[in-house]
């Protein structure tokens, strides 16, 4: 099914336009932090967001896009990335030690190695955030209604 940009929730949107450009920008960033990163601005105050600045100004993209990551998915690891057929593909990992089969694997792809992090970045975030909002919508629904199941061995 085909996405287009300015319709949707905005990971979605983001997510779009990520897969619509072809090279990072500071507006793109600024954006993605905006949208997708919300720690960073408080972990960024309290000084731990380390040489951000100086990497976008000096568009060392790998390293913010990498930065972002780190800041804003701790939980998260990059599992890998490959370069296949001019396409870069990166997977993010919450567990990279399982096989990859049981393991819960975020991966978005680019032919730009930093969006290609940037995109698997806000598909972790979409990914978080579609798992809050079904939790939500589970422990809201049925809390009233109890059922009781026998389990005596006959």
């Amino acid at each position: 099914m085909l996405s287009f940009p300015g319709r949707g929730e905005p990971l979605d949107r983001l997510g779009n336009r990520i897969q619509l450009t072809s090279a990072p920008s500071r507006a793109l960033v600024d954006d993605i932090i905006t949208t997708a990163c919300p720690r960073f601005s408080s972990l960024k105050a309290a000084g731990k967001a380390g040489q951000f600045d100086e990497w976008c100004r000096s568009e060392a993209w790998i390293d913010a896009a990498g930065a972002l990551v780190l800041l804003e998915l701790p939980a998260w690891s990059v599992r890998r990335i490959v370069r296949d057929d001019n396409i870069w593909l990166c997977s993010l990992s919450r567990m990279p030690g399982l096989p990859a089969e049981l393991d819960d694997i975020v991966e978005a792809s680019h032919e730009n190695l930093p969006l290609a992090i940037l995109a698997s970045l806000v598909e972790a975030k979409r990914q978080v955030s579609n798992a809050k909002t079904a939790t939500r919508q589970s422990s809201s629904t049925g809390t009233t209604e109890r059922h009781r199941i026998c389990c005596d061995n006959f």
